[in-house]
This record gives C-alpha cells, structure tokens and sequence, in this order.
C-alpha cells in the first residue's frame, strides 16, 4: 500500500522519527489494547513490532491472531489497520527473527529480552518474538485543519483483485 507508506513518511517522518501505536487483541471475547512502537512496514505494507513473547499481548495473539492498529497525528489524521498477526521467534522463522534482532535492537533492548530469557537459539533469546501484523482494512482519516466537516475518511479493503477503496467522508 503505497499511499499508507506515502502517508507514515509525511505525517510521521517514518522511519526517522518513531511511531507509537495503539494495539488491540482479543482474549475470552474481551478486547485489549495497548501501546508498541512500530519497527517497521515491509514492501507488502506489512506492520512489524517487537515484544516478550511472555507477554499478554503475545498470548491473546497466539489464541487469537485478529488484531488492530491504530496510529494518530493530531495535525493530519489517523490510520487504523485491521488484519491477521502471524508470530515469529527464532524457532519458527530464524531468518526473520534474527533481521530484527541484529538490525533493530540496540543493546539496551537485546539486554532485556537476554536478561529474560530461559534458552537461547542462535544468539537470540526465546523471549524476543517480532509479530507481524498483515492488514486486510485500512482506514485514514485526512484531517483538514481550517474545517474539521471537510476532512476526508478513505477504506481500504483488501478483496481477491486487490485493494479496493471506499470513501466514507460522506457517511
């Protein structure tokens, strides 16, 4: 998705400048939602973040992997992205896993998942997991500044053929 990558450069400077996000799983039918910095968002529009894999969020993803993100800029809108999370440890996809342990971590953090870690599998602790995050929606919200009622809101919505898009500024 060329215009959300388009967009997470101008409103964010990403990938200069950090993005938090706000990050909502399932668990017994509850929504959760959090706080996580966004590391990175792949060619494919991918969102990827990294975490404790004994953490809660990685246990409701395990159970259930929908999951939603939600990313603002006060001075120009919002982006929320629905999708399906897939979970990588150096296990189950080493090569993923050890690209963002050795090229986003700095030390500070690869001291804490080591420091939590009860088995190691080449160099990387089993408590460092990366979740992938494949959108099938998303949903921006261009905010106009001198007219709040002219700003626009665009669906994306992933279909067989492709992304199709909706605009929702009039509903």
């Amino acid at each position: 998705m060329q215009h959300i990558t388009n967009l997470l450069k101008t409103w964010f400077e990403f990938p200069k400048n950090k993005i938090f996000c706000q990050i909502s799983t399932i668990n017994n039918d509850r929504p959760h939602i959090r706080t996580m910095d966004l590391y990175n968002v792949t060619e494919k529009g991918d969102l990827v973040f990294l975490t404790n894999t004994r953490s809660k969020k990685w246990s409701d993803l395990q159970n259930c992997p929908n999951s939603a993100a939600c990313i603002v800029q006060l001075e120009h809108g919002q982006i929320i992205a629905e999708g399906k999370a897939v979970l990588k440890t150096s296990e189950n996809d080493f090569n993923t896993t050890d690209h963002y342990w050795s090229n986003f971590l700095g030390q500070y953090w690869q001291e804490f998942y080591l420091s939590l870690t009860e088995s190691i599998a080449h160099h990387i602790p089993d408590s460092f997991g990366v979740i992938i995050i494949t959108p099938q929606k998303w949903e921006v919200l261009e905010i106009n500044q001198n007219d709040f009622l002219k700003s626009t809101r665009k669906q994306f919505l992933l279909e067989q053929s492709g992304w199709v898009t909706h605009d929702l500024s009039a509903e």
